[in-house]
């Protein structure tokens, strides 16, 4: 590796580390970072959540701002190792895995700012939610390499073990979408070779048992109950139906606008291409992709119909639009490539359905869906380019015009925490001055930026006593944010 490729990486580590460093503790960190965590912890999270792993990261970041700081930033660049790791399996030049790697990690930081402050701006968040995501892909990697590319390599049954282990004990969703695809996998590696190797069979019995271990904790019986106080289990057909529409698909694809536009120009193109003459059929699949896309991207969010309706008609909507999918990708794909390609879209929408019939949720337990989704874009745009070799200046500028726009996010995102952190600062200051003045009156300074972050300030309520507890503020002092 260049010299100048190793000063780039780490240049981008270190700004991320800073980023990182200065993003606040807000909300749940204030629980977790009091004996509220500790005593959780005593019970071993019983009656609170299975989220084992992403718990006790909880309470060691609260103990350490650059360990807060090193988890999330090894995490993101995890991520896009992660990803770029899956690349390898797919057909193509240099050039194309340098363009689409780089476009990747764009993607990866320009997410939605509905996304990026319950994710990369709420530390316990980003805990629970991001590094599964590493391990899924991974498991999707071993899957291409083992089924699709067939390289001969037999992962071990271990393998199997510690990397679908990696994907358990943080999110609900995540340990049951595992489940799920670790058993499907299971049935097609059987169809398709008469066995199964030691990796699926270590890979599914991991999932079982996580799954086991996670939802036999008390607090999932009590949220089915609804006696949780907070999680509960909702099985009603009305409240589901309604839910997709409001809730799901805006946090599946129709909050990533940019997203759905660059896939689906690239399914469009390979479709076209693949394709000899435009059918009826095929007319009709296109007109849907297309009217989608230029609703999801000018129109939702501004175009209302009647309350009563409003939900059927993106729920059916959108059916429509991904069974148009299905089928431009069973005409673009054949035989095993087209296996892996359904599954890998099916795990798009599979990765978010146990969230249908859970409350609350938020746009954080989407992040999977959304790293899913630039997953099988990749692999799109790998196709599209598979015979294409752009001409050296073509490429030089398009390399540069991605590493401007990626030096730019992340120097924007550094000016939006660094004005917050310095803010955070006075905040901190203002306490220990009104401690040992002996004010009774503390009046803090709202945080700037707050669309980056989730919630830094609160009223007088539980949180706010958490607030008091996590920066040592005695209880009869009156805390007031503004």
């Amino acid at each position: 590796m260049r010299k100048s490729v190793v000063l780039r990486n780490l240049l981008v580590a270190v700004v991320l580390f800073g980023i990182f460093y200065m993003v606040p503790y807000n909300h749940d960190e204030w629980a977790w970072g009091t004996n509220e965590g500790i005593e959780n912890l005593r019970n071993f999270f019983q009656g609170y959540n299975g989220r084992y792993f992403g718990d006790i990261i909880s309470i060691l970041i609260t103990r350490s701002n650059l360990f807060k700081a090193l988890v999330m930033t090894s995490s993101t660049i995890g991520v896009f190792l992660s990803i770029k790791r899956f690349y390898r399996t797919q057909v193509s030049n240099n050039q194309s895995r340098k363009i689409i790697s780089l476009a990747t990690l764009l993607l990866l930081l320009l997410v939605p700012t509905v996304l990026f402050r319950q994710i990369y701006g709420w530390p316990a968040a980003f805990v629970n939610f991001v590094p599964p995501v590493i391990f899924v892909v991974l498991y999707f990697t071993a899957m291409h390499e083992t089924l699709i590319n067939e390289d001969g390599k037999e992962l071990s049954l271990l393998s199997g073990f510690f990397i679908v282990l990696g994907t358990q004990f943080f999110s609900e969703n995540i340990t049951i979408f595992m489940l799920i695809l670790t058993f499907s996998v299971l049935i097609v590696e059987r169809i398709m070779n008469k066995k199964n190797s030691n990796f699926f069979i270590g890979s599914f019995i991991t999932a079982l048992i996580g799954s086991i271990i996670m939802f036999a904790n008390p607090a999932y019986l009590n949220a089915a109950q609804n006696t949780d106080g907070y999680k509960k289990i909702e099985l009603s057909i009305g409240f589901i139906w309604n839910k997709i529409g409001s809730q799901m698909l805006p946090n599946m694809i129709l909050n990533y606008k940019f997203l759905l536009i660059v896939f689906n120009l690239a399914l469009l193109i390979l479709f076209f291409k693949k394709v000899n003459n435009l059918s009826i059929i095929n007319k009709i699949v296109t007109a849907f992709v297309m009217m989608y896309t230029i609703y999801g991207v000018f129109f939702y969010g501004q175009m209302n119909f009647t309350f009563r309706y409003d939900n059927s008609i993106i729920n059916l909507f959108s059916i429509a639009y991904f069974i148009c999918l299905l089928w431009i990708i069973s005409s673009v794909f054949s035989k095993k490539e087209l296996l892996f390609n359904i599954v890998l879209f099916l795990s798009v929408p599979l990765s978010a359905a146990p969230l249908i019939i859970a409350e609350p949720i938020g746009a954080r337990s989407f992040y999977l869906t959304y790293c899913l989704w630039l997953l099988y874009t990749g692999t799109l745009y790998f196709r599209l380019f598979e015979n294409i070799k752009f001409e050296n200046r073509v490429y030089k500028l398009l390399k540069y015009l991605l590493r401007i726009a990626i030096g730019s996010i992340l120097v924007f995102y550094f000016f939006i925490f660094a004005y917050m952190y310095r803010v955070q600062i006075q905040r901190e200051k203002i306490i220990s001055d009104s401690v040992k003045s002996g004010n009774t009156e503390i009046v803090l300074p709202l945080l700037p930026n707050e669309n980056y972050t989730w919630k830094t300030s609160t009223g007088p309520d539980n949180w706010l006593n958490r607030f008091k507890k996590f920066y040592d503020i005695p209880e009869d002092k009156h805390v007031t944010f503004k």
